[in-house]
């Protein structure tokens, strides 16, 4: 005996595209999300903004910074990263994904800094806004950077008062009076 039951208003809702960042990988784990990055000279990070699948029209997507991601990520994992100030990035703020195609690129660059006082810096880099077809998808929307500059330790620098000079008082082995080589 088998009974079979179905209903007619059942809801399903099915995620059939939207728009992503790419390295920011859709994942249940939080630390997908996040990158370290050593800024020893301008950095430049491309980032992959992409759709599930192309659509007939131009997908317009703006990207901005979340604090409030920096501030989350701090709660969780005891940290004190502060925003990057302002002179040391600057970011595609607008960015098109030509209808027919599924991505394009935003770029970051990240420009080096001091920390006088220590500080942590981070960038978090999130898609703020979508003109078009599809909606961005929720899970995949930010991508938190962690900066390092690398220490830097002021050093006396020392100058030989013969360097570059004629080479006296500077002698190689075997090349003295009475060495000879055969």
């Amino acid at each position: 005996l088998m009974t079979l039951a179905s209903c007619d208003n059942a809801a399903y809702d099915v995620i059939e595209n939207g728009v992503y960042i790419s390295e920011a990988a859709l994942a249940d784990r939080f630390t997908q999300q996040v990158e370290n990055q050593v800024v020893a000279g301008t950095v430049t990070k491309s980032l992959t903004i992409r759709l599930a699948t192309a659509v007939d029209t131009d997908v317009k997507v703006t990207m901005g910074l979340d604090q409030a991601f920096i501030d989350k990520y701090n709660a969780s994992n005891g940290t004190s990263y502060q925003m990057l100030p302002e002179q040391y990035y600057s970011l595609d703020t607008e960015v098109t994904i030509p209808a027919g195609s599924i991505s394009t690129t935003a770029n970051l660059e990240i420009r080096p800094y001091d920390t006088p006082n220590g500080e942590a810096y981070a960038l978090a880099v999130k898609i703020a806004g979508v003109e078009g077809p599809v909606e961005a998808v929720s899970d995949a929307t930010h991508l938190l950077y962690l900066l390092m500059a690398p220490h830097r330790q002021k050093v006396a620098l020392l100058h030989s008062s013969n360097a570059g000079g004629s080479g006296a008082g500077h002698r190689r082995h075997g090349a003295g009076k009475g060495h000879h080589c055969s």
